[in-house]
């Protein structure tokens, strides 16, 4: 009755979807619907790929708001502004491109401009973070991951910026910072 009513509710109203229940510590029922692709002039879909309870799915832009939630929690409890500049949660030993010692946390949530990297992305996190940085805020303002990526960073270094500082100074290894 549970998926019954997700669907019924759903169905109607997204793009698409899958869900999970669980009880008892196991998934009892999964499932989804809708298209997790639609055809679009940028690519070669004649038709929707559906969306099943079996979809692998990246959460992309769903995970920009809890990205976003919790950049508004952890400033608030440490009583910094969303206009305050983002560069002293930054590692010491990053280059700082054009605009990076004046970017806010704001402008960051709202894709000011900071240019990515390209392929290395893929391959590296930690190293897609620092270059990002050293390229700066030189793209044209608009929709780009790399702007929430740069939180997986900066707001541990604003919850315990002492010992991020000392894992950036003391950790040669970066598939150990990643």
């Amino acid at each position: 009755r549970f998926a019954r009513e997700i669907e019924q509710r759903l169905d109607p109203v997204v793009v698409g979807y899958g869900y999970g229940i669980a009880a008892g510590g196991k998934v009892v029922r999964d499932g989804g619907g809708g298209a997790r692709r639609v055809p679009q002039p940028t690519n070669d879909l004649v038709s929707p790929l559906g969306f099943s309870g079996a979809t692998v799915n990246e959460t992309s832009s769903t995970s920009k708001t809890v990205t976003a939630v919790a950049v508004a929690r952890v400033l608030e409890q440490h009583g910094i502004s969303l206009d305050a500049k983002v560069d002293p949660y930054l590692p010491a030993q990053w280059a700082r491109g054009p605009g990076m010692t004046t970017v806010t946390f704001r402008q960051l949530l709202a894709h000011a401009g900071l240019k990515h990297p390209g392929a290395v992305c893929g391959t590296d996190p930690y190293a897609c973070l620092e270059q990002a940085v050293g390229l700066g805020m030189t793209a044209p303002p608009g929709y780009n991951n790399i702007h929430y990526a740069m939180f997986r960073v900066i707001l541990p270094f604003v919850t315990n910026g002492a010992a991020m500082t000392q894992l950036f100074a003391l950790e040669p290894d970066t598939a150990a910072r990643n």
